[in-house]
């Protein structure tokens, strides 16, 4: 039986949870259908729910009743999800009595007028629009990282996203990275010439996009019940316990777009939609970290289907909606249409093997913001140059350079590093799941793709927030995550 302090416990804890999802509803809908003028009073809602929030997390009583339940009897007392719901609980407690209400609160109001001037300043090319707003969350989130007391005020951000990492683990992580993904792409783009990559060009109207969309969706075993597809400028997923909502873009040239964008998003959105019924609105209802999170999107759109057996089952179906276009074409034809490597300007249309350094780029600027190294008129040139340097880009306007992300106008600094820490644990993923399904790749080009997602269920959804990333990966892989299974995995693709 329940212990009954940990009763009125976990019911406090579903009220703050369920707070937190309404503010995520208010975020959706500015980016959905909220009306422009509509902006000023939506800072405001965000700004309020934040504060009460924040007046829910650091009452005495949270406090009162974490320290009854670490007590030896009743600890040992708690099953294991209901002790996980106590560790996490404690820990997003620890942050926030350390965050004045004020601060919270100023964070949340300038995150959603920021991200409206993002949004103008990047339809305009207008780095200067942004400029201001970008100073003043550099400035909100340095003092965020201050009341925190981490050695390292970037580890502080970090530590919100994904528990645990730090940035002397990243750098290491990251430094032998760089050096083996210069090989690869240079390999890589090498066999991809040999292959003769040839662009499938043709119209695409979005109904038709729009309906092998849903068709994905469904095939992948999204329950779209309790979830839903809209338009957004950049594509997101918003999970408010069992309520999923997915956004994606349409571009009428390229299907490519808003194909892989949907499947990438259906990735997280089956991950919030896999969490049981019975911890909505408790952290074994959240995921295990962002890394984690951003595997199950990387997984389903990079190793699934942009690998060889998903066209065996994918390309008649192109053939069946854009025939006008597929006609004749191959499946070795799309195989390297959708997997071409060379460097590119935009971090969301780069291939496998570059799209890290993007990463990487991101990860040294957001450090190097934090300590001040550059005036903010300067981050541009910052940005263009370290193009240069990683991925010989020349950068000819802010829009294709400093503007394209969304992140920092939320005051996401310390978010980027989690894209490819989830890449590598998709790698490691599908190396364990070959091994326990060893017809793998022929229930792939059959489209037999509910069997996959329930393996994902099973082995990383249900287990919510139970363990932290690295002890989940050795859970399910019997190793800590390993960068060499995402480089093998390469190495096999492109070979």
């Amino acid at each position: 039986m329940t212990h009954p302090i940990y009763q009125d416990f976990i019911q406090h804890v579903r009220d703050i949870y369920c707070l937190g999802t309404a503010s995520s509803l208010l975020r959706w809908e500015q980016e959905i259908s909220m009306p422009k003028k509509g902006l000023e009073n939506r800072a405001r809602q965000c700004e309020l729910l934040s504060g009460i929030i924040h007046d829910r997390m650091t009452q005495p009583q949270i406090g009162e009743m974490l320290c009854k339940l670490y007590e030896p009897k009743v600890w040992e007392s708690l099953t294991g999800e209901e002790q996980a719901n106590v560790r996490e609980m404690r820990r997003a407690r620890e942050r926030a009595v350390k965050i004045p209400k004020a601060l919270v609160q100023e964070v949340t109001r300038v995150s959603t007028l920021s991200h409206e001037q993002w949004a103008t300043a990047r339809a305009q090319n207008a780095f200067a629009i942004f400029q201001p707003w970008l100073e003043k969350t550099v400035e909100l989130q340095r003092q965020v990282a201050a009341c925190l007391e981490f050695k390292n005020p970037y580890d502080a951000l970090l530590d919100d996203y994904e528990p645990g990492m730090t940035c002397e683990k990243l750098d290491r992580l990251f430094g032998d990275l760089k050096k083996e993904l210069i090989v690869l792409a240079s390999w890589a783009e090498g066999e991809c010439r040999k292959a003769g990559q040839k662009p499938i060009e043709g119209n695409f109207p979005t109904e038709k996009q729009k309906a092998l969309c849903v068709l994905l969706l469904e095939k992948m075993g999204f329950d779209l019940e309790s979830g839903r597809l809209d338009i957004a400028v950049h594509p997101f997923c918003s999970g408010m316990a069992g309520d999923v909502r997915l956004t994606t873009r349409y571009d009428a040239s390229d299907f490519r777009v808003s194909f892989f964008g949907v499947i990438h998003e259906g990735g997280h959105g089956l991950y919030e939609q896999g969490f049981l019924p019975e911890h909505r609105n408790t952290p074994m209802g959240n995921a295990a970290s962002l890394g984690i999170h951003e595997s199950q999107s990387r997984f389903w759109e990079n190793v699934i289907a942009r690998g060889r057996p998903f066209w065996r089952h994918m390309l008649p179906v192109l053939q069946d909606s854009f025939p006008e276009v597929f006609a004749g074409v191959t499946q070795e034809q799309v195989f390297w249409w959708v997997n071409p490597v060379r460097p590119s300007l935009i971090r969301v249309e780069a291939d496998e093997v570059t799209y890290h350094l993007h990463i990487i780029l991101r990860y040294e600027m957001e450090q190097g913001m934090l300590k001040g190294d550059w005036k903010t008129s300067e981050l541009p040139a910052v940005w263009n140059r370290k193009m240069k340097d990683y991925l010989g880009q020349t950068v000819p306007e802010d829009r294709l350079g400093i503007l394209q992300d969304v992140h920092w106008s939320m005051g996401g600094i310390g978010y980027f590093p989690t894209y490819t820490l989830g890449s590598l644990y998709a790698a490691q993923w599908f190396h364990q799941l070959g091994k326990e399904l060893p017809d793998l790749e022929d229930r792939i080009a059959r489209g037999e793709w509910v069997a996959i997602r329930d393996w994902l269920r099973d082995k990383i959804h249900h287990q919510g927030s139970k363990h932290r990333a690295d002890d989940l990966c050795r859970r399910i892989t019997g190793e800590p995550l390993n960068p060499q299974h995402f480089t093998d995995y390469i190495r096999r693709k492109f070979a």
